[in-house]
């Protein structure tokens, strides 16, 4: 979901919430929130079905000093859905193309992209969550 999709899907939710599109130099999409509606707006992307985040998979906050205020707290969400984490591979996204060039065809990589399905496997996931999973994986595979 891009972050126009997810700002209007979210701001339906939680009417007054202060939400911002921001870009982003990876495939994971970006908003700024108010501290003030963090609450409500992680009910909704928890309780929402069109989104369905889940997970909590990373907090941890960046330094913009001598920007003030100094420091903003990141919260990484994640639907739990089946997911490839790198749908262009790292070497080829625009920020790190520079760095990454290599003389060296990166074939496993290239095809990893394409072919690589992603599933949620944690010590934390009920019963339900891999019962949706399963349901899910045999459900693509029937089709």
């Amino acid at each position: 979901m891009d972050a126009d999709t997810l700002v209007a899907t979210l701001q339906a939710a939680v009417p007054d919430a202060q939400i911002e599109g921001a870009p982003a130099v990876d495939p994971q999409t970006t908003i700024y929130v108010s501290r003030d509606d963090v609450p409500a707006l992680a009910r909704a992307v928890r309780d929402r079905p069109e989104l369905a985040f889940d997970l909590l998979a990373e907090l941890t906050a960046v330094d913009f000093w001598p920007k003030e205020p100094r420091y903003e707290v990141v919260y990484m969400l994640v639907s739990l859905g089946a997911m490839v984490y790198y749908p262009v591979p790292l070497h080829r996204q625009p920020p790190l193309a520079p760095a990454s060039a290599t003389p060296v065809p990166l074939d496993e990589t290239e095809r990893a992209a394409t072919d690589v399905l992603a599933l949620p496997i944690y010590p934390e996931l009920t019963h339900e969550q891999q019962a949706t999973v399963v349901a899910a994986v045999c459900a693509f595979y029937s089709a």
